[in-house]
């Protein structure tokens, strides 16, 4: 039941008893047992009366009415306390954040702008090593303008993981880098070294070509003059052969015979003994000099010379072209120095005609000619083949070196893409970088924001203190003033209660006085008279003894209910009412007792002394227990 019901109800069970009141008056006037008020002392004894009456009522309503506001002022201050309680918590839990967050960003700041310069310094050392590595590759070095920044302070917060490991995957990659570059220049270095070696093998043999070239120069000089004797010869071989000569001349062509032998022989001789001095061609131009001399030769060479001859100039150009480009067709060489031998071969055998085949001289020059074949093929021929090999090994060698070269070219290329993908990824971690600088910045304006808030929250904070220390005053002062109502409420109970013995006893001297006054009555039915008086019944009191019964079953109900926990106000204003309308029914109900019981003492008692004096006990003891149940209600009450 809520407070303005209660209060409702307490007016209600205050206007009815005072219509009980003046019913009574009434009912004692109209019994006979009051005069009529007819003197302006007993008029304004009863208006006094009347008045104490309505101020009784007027107090109580006021007490109820300051019960109520103070119940509220409780409420209101428990919650007020309680807000103030939250919010103090909650400012300080807000504060103590504040504090942390801003300590843990400031030295998240310091480690991020470390790493920012650490990661600036990293992306310097990068740009420079990858120019480096890019120049030695034989590349235009890249613009790295973008892996440079500003020297703002950087926050990574959440990611500064991934910040850390771009860092450390781009100080790996150059480290990488460094380690492939230095690998790739002592590659280089070595294949320039082998370039090198080549090129002095190169050399080498150009100085030998250049000396086979000398040799071929004089060779041609040799079959210049080759050529010019076999002109001679041929002048000379012109004219018919004729058998039918003089004995002188025959004897002077056979005497010149002769000298022809000897000079072949002179020259055989001559040519073994120097043909580790002198080349074959120096003694084949001898030869065809002494062959010139021959003035009556019967056997005119073949076309074998003259073929000779232009292999020789074969050869002549052969060498020419070995100069010339370096490296010229070996093979070939060897086929015409072996055309060679075959010439030199047939021009023995044509000697051989001349001068016999027995001759041996002829025998020795063949001999001669084919000991200096297997030299010159041995030391010519095979050299050049070791020379042809030399030059295929060195050739290998160069195609492995130009392959390795073109390898590195697409290690270069592939470290070129490397190096294009470190700059994208450095552009992005520049990209990320200016990303977390802007989230720095509106972290920044966040956080002043947040300090706007927290003086705003301060200033609130205060005035709620201000606020808090005047409802304090006001609690202070509505305390006192519910102090000094209580202590003018238990004065009023006081003399209400002063007051009503009072007014008994005046009544009972009033009765008295009636009684005295009007010693005869008209005798009236006294059940009737009851019934008018009161309006009540046997049955009706007995209804009244059970809600009395039940009132008191209900306040023992609620304090078992309660037990030892504390007391809600709602609660003992439900035990007051209970205890006022049980006190109330067993009052009347005791009235209406001695009324009826006094209205027939002159008939036939239903009622036994034994049995009056017994109901009398007994509701003087429910009244007795529910003024002290009442009492302390209000007692806990108050104290609540």
């Amino acid at each position: 039941m809520s407070h303005p019901e209660l209060t409702e109800l307490q007016g209600t069970i205050e206007k009815l008893r005072k219509e009980n009141y003046e019913l009574q008056l009434e009912l004692r006037i109209v019994r006979g047992q009051l005069p009529r008020v007819q003197s302006a002392p007993e008029r304004q004894l009863q208006d006094e009366v009347m008045r104490l009456g309505d101020e009784v009522a007027q107090l109580r309503s006021e007490r109820a009415r300051l019960t109520t506001d103070l119940e509220k002022s409780n409420k209101l201050t428990e919650r007020l306390l309680a807000e103030k309680n939250t919010i103090k918590k909650e400012f300080d839990t807000t504060l103590e954040e504040l504090k942390d967050k801003l300590t843990k960003i400031t030295r998240e700041s310091n480690e991020n702008y470390r790493l920012y310069s650490e990661q600036k310094d990293h992306n310097v050392l990068l740009k420079a090593d990858l120019d480096r590595m890019i120049a030695i590759g034989g590349r235009a070095s890249m613009d790295m303008s973008t892996a440079t920044s500003d020297g703002n302070m950087s926050i990574m917060s959440e990611r500064d993981k991934e910040l850390m490991r771009l860092t450390s995957t781009v100080f790996q990659t150059k480290m990488d880098a460094e380690k492939r570059s230095r690998e790739l220049q002592d590659e280089l270095d070595k294949a320039k070294e082998q370039i090198g070696k080549r090129d002095d093998m190169i050399r080498q043999l150009l100085s030998k070509n250049s000396s086979a070239e000398k040799k071929v120069k004089e060779v041609e000089n040799l079959l210049q003059q080759e050529r010019s004797m076999y002109r001679t010869y041929m002048d000379r071989t012109e004219a018919p052969v004729r058998h039918s000569e003089e004995d002188g001349e025959v004897n002077r062509s056979g005497g010149d015979h002769l000298g022809l032998q000897l000079q072949i022989e002179e020259l055989a001789e001559r040519h073994l003994n120097v043909r580790d001095h002198q080349s074959i061609s120096e003694s084949v131009a001898q030869l065809y000099s002494s062959q010139t001399d021959i003035p009556n030769a019967s056997v005119r060479p073949d076309d074998s010379i003259m073929s000779t001859t232009y292999n020789n100039m074969s050869l002549s150009f052969a060498f020419n072209q070995i100069a010339v480009a370096g490296s010229g067709d070996i093979d070939q060489l060897a086929t015409i120095a072996d055309t060679l031998f075959k010439k030199l071969r047939a021009t023995a055998g044509t000697l051989k005609a001349i001068l016999g085949h027995a001759n041996p001289h002829v025998v020795e020059l063949e001999a001669s000619i084919r000991e200096l074949e297997i030299s010159i093929h041995t030391s010519f021929v095979e050299g050049v083949g070791s020379v042809k090999k030399e030059l295929d090994r060195l050739q290998t060698q160069l195609d492995k070196k130009e392959e390795e070269v073109a390898s590195l070219g697409e290690e270069v290329v592939q470290l070129q893409s490397e190096r294009d993908r470190f700059a994208t990824d450095l552009e992005e971690s520049n990209n990320l970088v200016e990303r977390l600088m802007a989230e720095k910045r509106e972290f920044d304006a966040s956080l002043e924001e947040m300090k706007d808030k927290l003086m705003k929250i301060t200033c609130e904070r205060d005035e709620e203190h201000r606020l808090h220390e005047e409802l304090k005053d006001k609690l202070v002062k509505i305390t006192r003033e519910k102090d000094e109502k209580h202590r003018l409420h238990e004065e009023l109970k006081e003399q209400n209660v002063l007051l009503k013995e009072d007014l008994d006893r005046m009544s009972a001297i009033a009765e008295q006085q009636v009684d005295q006054a009007v010693p005869e009555f008209t005798p009236v039915p006294s059940v009737a008279i009851t019934q008018a008086a009161t309006g009540w019944s046997i049955s009706k009191c007995a209804e009244r003894l059970d809600r009395v019964d039940a009132s008191s079953n209900n306040i023992v109900q609620l304090l078992k209910g309660v037990g030892t926990l504390p007391v809600l106000p709602h609660t003992l204003e439900m035990m007051m009412t209970f205890g006022r309308q049980a006190r109330d029914d067993a009052y009347k109900c005791a009235k209406f007792l001695r009324a009826f019981d006094k209205e027939n003492q002159s008939q036939n008692s239903i009622m036994s002394d034994k049995v009056r004096e017994t109901l009398e006990k007994e509701l003087k003891s429910i009244n007795k227990v529910l003024k002290t149940t009442a009492e302390n209600a209000r007692r806990l009450n108050t104290k609540v």
